[in-house]
């Protein structure tokens, strides 16, 4: 969770995430597409017509 909410609120290149958190950039990846329609799910707020078009689609 900490390491996609620092992503997101910073924009850092996944190769420096990977290296603050000490692990591979493949792995940052596979957590950022994993965490990050979980925080969209919880955080984006409800539309009258349940739009399918997740808030953060342009991640």
């Amino acid at each position: 969770m900490l390491l996609t909410l620092v992503l997101l609120r910073h924009n850092l290149p996944q190769a420096l995430a990977a290296d603050l958190f000490g692990i591979s950039q493949p792995t940052v990846s596979r957590i950022f597409r994993r965490v990050a329609p979980l925080i969209d799910q919880v955080t984006c707020p409800p539309t009258p017509h349940h739009c399918p078009k997740p808030c953060t689609a342009g991640w």
